[in-house]
């Protein structure tokens, strides 16, 4: 589906600036539909001009919408999608100096969390209205931005099972299941690599409790085969799974944790590469940082710096 609309407008006098925006809704995203009708009129009650309204079923239509709002020199890009479609878009906004602001509605949403933005979509427009703009930092592979996190191993086995229908119809709980079905298939491999720009990935588990989308650096962690065993390093990496809703990984023996601005992911044989629940690539890889280069509607209250450890 493919549809533009008209977008009536607000008429909140309480606002002593409107912001003028363009919203731009992945009608294929998790209650996409439904979203795109909701976000709309939270937006115009909370006082947001709404310029462009397009809901787009396929990347190439929200890419031109993006597009066409751009050229408007529309200073607000409203995106609503998944970590997939701000991968996708995000770093065009952020080219084009507009500022973003995100309506989660993916899976993983993993982006918006790292951010503190919430999950709520009426919440998540109240901050696109009435939060603060903060500059954020971009990652780089091999020169390509990307949002949250590239990964090496099962990670990225588990991406390539996540199909859109099962994400559509099992929500945050695709995510274990895909990691049941890529553990019974995955060959042996040396090493599980995960390299974030920022605090989260893959539906809410930590990269490390203390990075940060500002803070200038990469942060990751190597999960280690110890173990000549194929079940044994199965159970290192269960136990390295369970603990990164916590951050209790970084602890775990099998696990290397590292940080810094630039990194080199090396791999014998040859592995594919995820970004932001997308596959990119193949190994080997140059990994950097942008900093502070996406300017994004955050919470007013939101403590991008500051993590407990």
């Amino acid at each position: 589906m493919s549809r533009a609309v008209s977008c009536p407008g607000g008429h909140d006098r309480r606002m002593a600036e409107r912001l003028r925006a363009a919203l731009i809704v992945n009608a294929h995203a998790r209650a996409g539909e439904r979203a795109f009708t909701l976000a709309r009129r939270t937006l115009v009650a909370a006082g947001v001009e709404l310029a462009v309204c397009a809901r787009k079923s396929r990347r190439e239509p929200l890419r031109e919408a993006l597009e066409q709002a751009l050229d408007r020199r529309i200073p607000l890009i409203v995106l609503g999608g998944g970590d997939g479609t701000l991968h996708a878009l995000a770093p065009r906004v952020a080219e084009a100096g507009a500022t973003l602001g995100i309506v989660p509605l993916g899976t993983g949403n993993d982006f918006a969390r790292s951010l503190e933005i919430p999950l709520d979509i009426g919440q998540a427009c109240h901050v696109v209205a009435g939060g603060r703009t903060s500059a954020v930092d971009l990652g780089l592979l091999d020169g390509r931005p990307f949002l949250n996190a590239v990964t090496v191993g099962i990670t990225t086995e588990l991406t390539r099972r996540l199909t859109a229908g099962s994400k559509r119809l099992l929500g945050p709980v695709a995510y274990p299941v895909a990691a049941l079905r890529a553990a019974r298939h995955l060959r042996r491999f040396e090493a599980e690599v995960v390299v974030g720009n920022a605090r989260f990935q893959g539906g809410g588990r930590l990269i490390d409790p203390e990075a940060s989308a500002t803070d200038r650096r990469l942060h990751g962690y190597v999960v280690l085969a110890r173990h000549a065993g194929r079940l044994k390093n199965l159970l290192d990496l269960v136990g390295v799974g369970r603990g990164t809703r916590s951050g209790e990984h970084l602890r775990h023996a099998s696990v290397w944790a590292f940080d810094g601005v630039r990194v080199q992911i090396s791999t014998h044989p040859v592995r594919s590469l995820g970004a932001d629940g997308e596959l990119v690539g193949k190994t080997p890889a140059e990994l950097s940082v942008l900093p502070a280069r996406l300017r994004v509607r955050v919470p007013v209250q939101a403590n991008l710096d500051a993590r407990a450890g």
